[in-house]
C-alpha cells in the first residue's frame, strides 16, 4: 500500500472571520484537515496536515484568506532504496 503524501499547512483566516474561529476549525476538519491546532494567541491562525488535492477544498471554505506551506509538518515523500538482495554476493 502506497504511503499518501502529507503537507504541512498554516490556515489563515479573514479577520472578520476571528469570531468564527472554532466553527471554521470544524469545517477545515471536515475537508480532510488532520492533527489540526487552533492557535487563537496569533489571531485566527490554524495549522495541520492534509493531502495536496484537499488544499483546494480547504481555500474554498468562507473565511479562510489563505493556506500557506508549513514545510515543519509536511511528511516527505520516501527516497526509493535499492533492494538489500542486490548487495548479497
Amino acid at each position: 500500500m502506497k504511503k499518501t503524501e502529507k503537507v504541512g499547512v498554516i490556515v489563515l483566516l479573514k479577520e472578520k472571520a476571528v469570531p468564527q474561529l472554532h466553527a471554521i476549525f470544524e469545517q477545515l476538519v471536515a475537508k480532510g484537515l488532520e492533527r489540526a491546532q487552533v492557535l487563537e494567541a496569533m489571531g485566527g491562525m490554524i495549522t495541520g496536515v492534509t493531502t495536496p488535492e484537499n488544499v483546494y477544498r480547504i481555500e474554498q471554505i468562507e473565511g479562510v484568506e489563505s493556506v500557506l506551506p508549513d514545510e515543519e509538518k509536511s511528511t516527505p515523500t520516501p527516497i526509493p532504496t535499492p533492494s538489500r538482495a542486490k548487495f548479497k554476493e
